[in-house]
Order: C-alpha cells, then sequence, then structure tokens
C-alpha cells in the first residue's frame, strides 16, 4: 500500500499565506493536486482511510497492495477549500491530521468544519496539541501533548484513533507514548510502502512536494521501487545530518536537499 502526504493547498480563489517563506515548499497548487487526482482515479487503486486498515486488521484481512492512502497535515482551511472540492469529484476520501491547538486559528479549520469533514466521511486524527516534535519533550510534556489533543478531537467528533508525527520526529519512547494515549494507528514521514498486515505504530509514507512533478507522481502510483529507494536515501541523508551536525547546519543541507530531485 502506499500513503501519501500532503499539506496545505494554494490558488489564486483561496491564496496561502505561506507564499515567499521555506515552507511553501509543502504547498502545492490546486491544478497539481487536481492532476495527482485524475492520474489516481485513473489507475484505478482504491482509497483507503485508517478506520478502513483498521476494519482490515480486525477481520484479520490482508491490506491490498494496490491501495492508497491520502493524508494532510496540519489542519489547513485549503483542505477544506480547495482538496475537498476535488476528493469529493472523484469519490476519494482522505485522513485530515489536524492540530489541536490551531483549531479556530486564521488559515485552519475552525470547530465547525472539523464536523463538517467527519460528516462526510473524511477521517480526523491528530497531528499533535501544538506541532512540537515528540523527540524534544519530556516524559509528562508528552503525556500532556498526546492527550490533550485526543481529548479534544474526541470531544469534538468521537473516539480519535489516528495520529501523524509533527516533523516526522519518532523514537521507542514516542511509540510507547503514543499507544499509552490510545492512538491505534500511527502515520511516519520514513518513505516506503505498507505491508499487507501493517505494524500500525509506524505506518510509513511519501511526502509530496512542489519538487514533486507529474512523472515522479505517476512513478510513485506504479510503486517504483528506484525512486521509493531513493526517497528513502535522502531521508536516511537528512537524519544522519541532523545528528551530527546540529540543528543550524542541518536546516541548511535540508533545504539543499530537499529541493533537489
Amino acid at each position: 500500500m502506499l500513503i501519501l502526504a500532503y499539506h496545505d493547498l494554494d490558488d489564486p480563489a483561496f491564496p496561502n499565506e505561506k507564499r515567499g517563506t521555506e515552507a511553501y515548499h509543502y504547498v502545492l497548487d490546486l491544478a497539481v493536486f487536481t492532476a495527482h487526482m485524475q492520474a489516481l482515479y485513473d489507475s484505478g487503486r482504491p482509497v483507503f482511510t485508517a478506520p478502513d486498515l483498521l476494519a482490515y486488521a480486525a477481520q484479520g484481512k490482508p491490506i491490498p497492495n494496490e491501495a492508497v492512502g491520502l493524508t494532510f497535515d496540519d489542519g489547513h482551511a485549503s483542505f477544506f477549500e480547495l482538496a475537498r472540492p476535488v476528493l469529493k469529484r472523484f469519490g476519494f476520501l482522505a485522513d485530515v491530521f489536524q492540530v489541536t491547538d490551531f483549531i479556530g486559528q486564521s488559515h485552519y479549520h475552525g470547530p465547525d468544519q472539523l464536523v463538517r469533514l467527519k460528516d462526510e466521511g473524511f477521517a480526523i486524527g491528530s497531528h499533535g496539541a501544538s506541532h512540537q516534535p515528540l523527540t524534544g519533550l519530556g516524559r509528562a510534556e508528552l503525556s500532556d501533548e498526546l492527550s490533550r489533543s485526543r481529548n479534544k478531537l474526541s470531544d469534538l467528533l468521537g473516539d480519535c484513533i489516528s495520529f501523524a508525527y509533527p516533523h516526522g520526529a519518532m523514537n521507542r519512547l514516542t511509540q510507547r507514548a503514543l499507544k499509552a494515549a490510545g492512538y491505534q494507528a500511527v502515520y511516519t514521514s520514513e518513505p516506503g510502502l505498507v505491508g499487507n498486515f501493517p505494524n500500525f505504530a509506524v505506518l510509513k509514507r511519501v511526502a509530496l512536494t512542489r519538487a514533486t512533478d507529474m512523472e515522479s507522481f505517476r512513478r510513485l502510483l506504479a510503486d517504483d521501487p528506484v525512486l521509493l529507494r531513493r526517497l528513502r536515501l535522502r531521508r536516511l541523508a537528512l537524519e544522519s545530518a541532523k545528528r551530527v551536525m546540529g540543528a543550524q547546519l542541518y536546516r541548511g543541507l535540508r533545504e539543499h536537499l530537499v529541493h533537489t530531485r
């Protein structure tokens, strides 16, 4: 199974406030996203959300190799305004991972939008309370970050079962804390495919950025092993550089690598 990770979208009808910033690298133009969804539709691959995966697991059924997951991190309002209409046009659902401290803030989903998304069949998961990297938190802070976010979403929408790591930062302590907090499906930023009987603590995803052209997207839909291997190696290079170089030098290298295909 291939799980795709998106963030914000941009369009003249709903301009994105991140234009001109480093974060804009993760903002796709609406036309590009629409082309992605057309290619996915034409491929005939089915789209699964976290509840679908857990339902298969509960029945002891293997996840189909051809399944695709569509995920959106942060809870930016461009999902509701731009991505949602496109997804509905193609009959797709998606997982939206909401930073709960952002709910109701400018440019992010409000409570009413989240309720409507849930009513329309979209799966709403947590992206943490404050969007901090979990690996930088102490045990008490980590527990509060996870439970506060889950409780807020559960109070608003019903049981919250899924989580996506902010900044992809994870270790064994965060895995144990997520399990203790009650999350059943946890999504990482590690590129790769998900097996038929996945480890729900580490669901791999492939991030889409402004550097992802249509040829690369079609190769992803074909589960191209060469491209996936290259993405994994790049991720390993980034993580190794961060440990060795420290945060400041790492940011410079990361900017070079993420903008180089």
